[in-house]
């Protein structure tokens, strides 16, 4: 198993997939950061189960990961609002503040932002979907953090309005 310390934020979609593989290779120690719950809708795109709808995505996601491979308990969950706290909150600044990795796996700019600007030396990633869902984007720092996450968005966007073929990447043209 890799013993490095990862959190990831957002415990949805995206989150819980990327959490899901990389476990199944035996990677990383995690603390998933999420305040939402599991509801009905989030069924069809989600790793969980329908037994565990109503119940708070982090501890759901951490609870699935630890059924997943035969080590001791080596997930947690901190239900905490990224931004906001709360009574978590303390929890929530010391695993970020003790990672070796940060994943964002949000699609909020706001926690992206807060993400890249955070005080701690762990090296970060952001994984999302584009808005129309046909693409995943991964964006990672290097090691070092010569570049955040900041600097791989600008680029990022920058390759989409140069680039022909991804003129619809970040949405439809408008018909005329």
């Amino acid at each position: 198993p890799d013993p490095r310390k990862v959190v990831l934020v957002g415990a949805g979609t995206i989150g819980s997939h990327v959490a899901d593989f990389l476990v199944r290779e035996g990677r990383f120690s995690w603390t998933i950061i999420d305040d939402d719950r599991l509801l009905p809708h989030n069924l069809a795109r989600h790793v969980a189960r329908n037994e565990r709808v109503t119940h708070l995505k982090a501890h759901v996601l951490a609870d699935h990961l630890n059924a997943t491979r035969a080590d001791p308990p080596f997930a947690r969950g901190i239900a905490a609002n990224l931004l906001a706290g709360g009574k978590d909150g303390a929890s929530m600044e010391q695993a970020l503040g003790g990672a070796d990795l940060i994943i964002d796996g949000t699609a909020s700019i706001v926690a992206a932002r807060h993400l890249s600007d955070y005080g701690a030396s762990a090296r970060r990633s952001s994984v999302f979907f584009n808005p129309t869902g046909e693409a995943a984007v991964l964006l990672v720092e290097p090691t070092g953090r010569a570049l955040t996450l900041r600097d791989l968005e600008a680029q990022y966007f920058g390759l989409v309005l140069r680039t022909e073929h991804l003129a619809d990447h970040l949405g439809k043209q408008a018909e005329t």
